[in-house]
């Protein structure tokens, strides 16, 4: 009845949830968090399961011992079987592919067979996605760079113009003052030679 793709948020320990064929109201709607210490223990074997590849079936949540917060929130809104097939990118779980359904015991192996077929192509298209938004992030890093550069090149040019520009005073000023006091120099031997 219901399909849903989480992703793992590793830095924040938590699942994220991204899609869903849910339309009504649920607490399992996409952008929902949930802490992974929300899934407890039964959460943890689970999601060591998913990492090793294995496909994780529930066929009545009702049937669990000491069912964890996020399993008691999907039994409230209904949902007896859970089959998720975990979405692996280069041999690291980021996530889960998982089919809810109001039925209980309905998940056959051809389930889950099919559910991994569809979230190991899920797991290529997320990681290709990944990649393109950091080539896109890499790419306008790179431009706002460049730009930076350019804004930095015109500024050395115009501080070596305004160097130049000084430079040239300065040796204005020094060939101004030579000649000074060689008139100076001048001047004086002429009043000498006058003098004698």
């Amino acid at each position: 009845e219901r399909a849903t793709v989480s992703l793992i948020d590793s830095e924040a320990d938590e699942m994220i949830l991204f899609a869903s064929t849910h339309s009504g109201e649920s607490s399992f709607a996409p952008g929902a968090r949930l802490p992974l210490k929300t899934l407890g223990t039964f959460g943890d074997q689970a999601i060591e399961r998913l990492r090793q590849g294995g496909v994780e079936i529930i066929d009545d949540i009702a049937s669990v011992q000491d069912l964890p917060p996020a399993l008691q929130a999907a039994r409230d809104e209904g949902i007896r079987s859970v089959l998720s097939a975990p979405l692996l990118s280069q041999g690291d779980l980021i996530g889960a592919l998982s089919l809810t359904t109001s039925v209980r015991s309905v998940f056959q192996p051809e389930h889950a067979q099919i559910a991994s077929e569809v979230a190991n192509q899920l797991a290529i298209a997320i990681r290709q996605a990944r990649l393109h938004d950091a080539l896109i992030e890499e790419l306008a890093e790179r431009r706002r760079t460049e730009e930076k550069l350019r804004e930095t090149l015109a500024d050395l040019r115009k501080t070596d113009e305004a160097r130049q520009r000084l430079l040239s005073h300065l040796t204005m000023a020094q060939e101004e003052e030579r000649s000074r006091i060689a008139a100076d120099i001048h001047d004086d031997t002429i009043q000498v030679m006058t003098a004698v």
